[in-house]
């Protein structure tokens, strides 16, 4: 037979393997570093000034941080995304790679 469930304890209090790091929030991520919104007036401002791939946005973005921050993949293609489907950019196939102007 099973035993019952025991007592319910927070996570982070050094018992379960799930320590809570400092500076971390949401789960794992780090904080939120940008505002609902600015990531893509980033990426439009971005594109406007030289069309480009997302990767090679990722690396502009993280030079503006100085390399404390990069954003994910799984955050600047979805972005891009939502962009070419609002029709605020264009995205051009070349190579394989999707071009974003």
């Amino acid at each position: 037979m099973r035993e019952p469930h025991s007592p319910h304890r927070e996570h982070g209090d050094g018992r379960d393997g799930f320590e809570k790091r400092p500076g971390r929030e949401r789960g794992g991520r780090g904080p939120r570093v940008f505002a609902p919104g600015d990531l893509k007036l980033l990426l439009l401002a971005l594109i406007a000034e030289q069309p480009c791939h997302g990767y090679d946005l990722i690396r502009q973005i993280e030079g503006m941080f100085d390399g404390a921050y990069s954003p994910s993949p799984g955050v600047i293609y979805p972005t891009l995304t939502f962009l070419e489907e609002s029709e605020m950019i264009a995205g051009d196939a070349e190579g394989g790679k999707n071009a974003t102007a």
